[in-house]
C-alpha cells in the first residue's frame, strides 16, 4: 500500500470540507451571529463606561472577557478545518469547553469566580504586597487550581458529570503528545474530521446560551430571531451526546437554567 504524503492528506481533508458545504455554511452563520452579538455588546459596554467611568471587575469581568476568547477559538477551529488540519482542531474545541464551564463557575460560585479573578490579576497588581499575593496563591491551590475536573464537580451532579467527563475526554484524547495522538496525523480519517466539524457546531449552542445568560437584555431582537431560525436547523448538523453544559448545581443563580428557558426568551 502506497503511503500518502502530508500534502495529499491535507488535500483530501480540504476536499472533504468543500464536499460538506452545508455544514460549512451553517457553521459560518453561527460564528457570524456570535461575532455580531459580542461586537454589539462591546460597543454597549464602551458607551456605558464613557458615561459612568465605572470599571467592571471581579468574576463578572472575567466572564465577559472570556467571550472574546471563545469566539477566537471558534474562528480558529473553522479555519483549521477549512485548511485540512483535523487533529489540531480539537484543541480549540477543548478550549471552548473549558472556558464555558469556567464562566458557569463564576456565575454559580461567585466566591470562586472572585478568587479566580484575584489569582489571574495578582501578578500585575502593584497594590498587593508579596504576602497578599502569596495568600491568594495558597487559596487558589486549595481549590485545586480550578482545574477542569474540579470545576465539573462544583457545577455538575454525579450523573451529569459522567456525561461531561466522557465528552471532555473525546475533545482531549488527541491533544496529548503520545503515539495514539500522533498516529492520526499520518492517516486520512474522514470520520474524525467530520466529528470535529459536528462538535464545533454543537458547541455553539452552549455558547449562545452563555451569551444570553450574560447579556439577554442587551441583545437585539433581530439577533434573537436569527438564533431562533438557526435552532430549527441544528438537528441536521450536530452529533448526539453534546451536553448543553448548563450547571445542575446552584443553577438557581442562573437566568437560563434549562434549554427551554432559552427558547422562551427567543419566542
Amino acid at each position: 500500500m502506497k503511503l500518502s504524503t502530508y500534502e495529499q492528506i491535507y488535500g483530501r481533508y480540504k476536499r472533504l470540507y468543500k464536499e460538506n458545504k452545508e455544514y460549512a455554511v451553517f457553521y459560518s452563520k453561527c460564528i457570524k451571529l456570535m461575532h455580531q452579538i459580542v461586537q454589539d455588546i462591546a460597543k454597549i459596554k464602551a458607551n456605558e463606561y464613557t458615561k459612568t467611568k465605572i470599571h467592571i471587575t471581579g468574576a463578572k469581568a472575567m466572564s465577559q472577557l472570556y467571550e472574546i476568547k471563545i469566539l477566537h477559538n471558534f474562528v480558529a477551529h473553522q479555519t483549521l478545518l477549512k485548511n485540512g488540519i483535523s487533529i489540531a482542531s480539537y484543541d480549540h474545541l477543548r478550549n471552548i469547553y473549558e472556558t464555558i464551564i469556567k464562566i458557569y463557575l463564576n456565575l454559580t460560585h461567585p466566591d470562586l469566580g472572585e478568587l479566580n479573578f484575584k489569582y489571574e490579576t495578582s501578578q500585575n497588581n502593584k497594590e498587593l504586597s508579596k504576602e497578599e499575593i502569596k495568600k491568594i496563591e495558597e487559596e487558589y491551590k486549595k481549590e485545586r487550581y480550578l482545574k477542569t475536573d474540579y470545576i465539573e464537580k462544583k457545577i455538575y451532579s454525579e450523573d451529569m458529570r459522567k456525561h461531561t467527563r466522557e465528552f471532555y475526554h473525546t475533545l482531549s484524547g488527541l491533544m496529548h503528545p503520545s503515539i495514539k495522538s500522533m498516529a492520526p496525523c499520518y492517516e486520512f480519517r474522514p470520520n474524525q474530521f467530520m466529528d470535529s466539524f459536528k462538535l464545533g457546531i454543537g458547541l455553539t449552542i452552549p455558547n449562545f446560551i452563555i451569551l444570553f445568560e450574560l447579556y439577554e437584555d442587551k441583545i437585539k431582537n433581530k439577533y434573537k430571531q436569527r438564533l431562533s431560525e438557526l435552532l430549527k436547523e441544528y438537528p441536521k448538523y450536530i452529533s448526539e451526546g453534546i451536553p448543553n453544559l448548563i450547571p445542575s448545581i446552584n443553577n438557581n443563580k442562573l437566568k437560563i437554567n434549562n434549554y427551554n428557558k432559552l427558547k422562551d426568551i427567543l419566542n
